[in-house]
């Protein structure tokens, strides 16, 4: 005698989608770069700690993440136009639950976006923020809030960048939050037709492969550390008039700009005893840029540090889309 038993459906498993678009690194270059650490840091975070177990992964679904080169280093280097890449590309971020953008950024140049330089250290012009819009309209779906995670540093930082002229973790006002590479970029998108949601941050980004967590420099080192690099850049150029470092240190001036280079760095090292906690910080210095209904609302997710600073979920501006600051 058979049992009759009912059919238990099978599950249904829905995959989400956190797309990787590298801007770092070149199309078949085996060279890693500063993108790998994002790239590990979102596996981490998306396909292992973010996981379900047992039948609650079953029907829950999992999480993939998908990482696409997107710039070309020949005949030179700038965006891809193969369009087999493109056409991965799109269909990638067709269904995407996110879209990161991994970029090197400078607050000195906050309308360019730069790129890994080839055979040597150091990055190059790749975009402006109307240039990397254009690119993303052809890719990108045309849907409301279309999450865009802009991995670059410095891109929500305001052209005036020093933290003693601007507090990044108070209440900025639209005249300073309109000059980040973040803001010109939500502009161009929204110039295309997009409604588009975007975060960035004030500070220098990396993420912890071990945990998936962004860290972001902390704002009691950031005016030191831009110092010493426009300094460490000023040595370099200079010294290769006269022969090297080595050369140059010999002169003058030469000695004068690298005791002024040891200064900094002397002072650097005494910020860092305040701060027993790393150069970094989890949950900080996130701005939040959403447009919908034709406004404009920018938040600080987690808030500031200290004193005169906002606390999480503060709205720094809501209102019209007005056009960037001079760059």
């Amino acid at each position: 005698m058979s049992v009759w038993r009912p059919k238990i459906p099978e599950p249904r498993i829905a995959v989400s989608s956190y797309v990787v678009l590298n801007f770092e690194d070149k199309i078949g270059s085996t060279a890693k770069g500063a993108a790998d650490s994002t790239i590990l840091a979102l596996t981490h975070r998306y396909e292992t700690r973010k996981q379900r177990s047992g039948l609650g992964r079953m029907f829950l679904g999992k999480h993939k993440v998908n990482e696409h080169r997107c710039v070309q280093e020949l005949p030179m280097v700038g965006f891809t136009t193969d369009a087999t890449t493109l056409q991965t590309i799109r269909q990638a971020c067709a269904s995407a639950e996110k879209v990161y953008l991994v970029l090197h950024g400078d607050p000195r140049t906050t309308d360019t976006a730069y790129t890994n330089a080839i055979g040597k250290v150091g990055v190059v012009n790749l975009c402006s923020s109307a240039q990397l819009a254009a690119f993303l309209s052809g890719v990108l779906p045309r849907k409301d809030h279309q999450k865009i995670a802009l991995v670059m540093c410095y891109g929500a930082r305001c052209k005036d960048y020093r933290s003693a002229n601007v507090n990044h973790q108070g209440a900025m006002g639209i005249n300073d939050l309109k000059t980040s590479f973040a803001y010109r970029l939500v502009y161009e998108l929204v110039q295309l037709g997009f409604n588009p949601l975007v975060s960035a941050v004030t500070g220098k980004i990396q993420h912890n492969a071990q945990t998936g967590h962004a860290l972001i420099e902390r704002e009691e080192l950031i005016d030191i550390n831009m110092e010493l690099a426009e300094a460490s850049r000023t040595f370099t150029q200079d010294a290769k008039l006269h022969g090297g470092g080595g050369e140059f240190k010999k002169t003058d001036e030469g000695k004068r700009q690298f005791d002024g280079i040891k200064d900094i760095q002397a002072q650097l090292q005494q910020a860092r005893t305040h701060l027993p906690q790393g150069d970094e910080s989890n949950k900080y210095g996130k701005l939040v840029f959403k447009y919908k209904n034709a406004t404009l609302k920018i938040v600080n997710k987690y808030g500031g540090q200290g004193a005169n600073a906002v606390t999480a979920g503060t709205v720094l501006y809501s209102g019209a889309l007005v056009t960037p600051g001079a760059a």
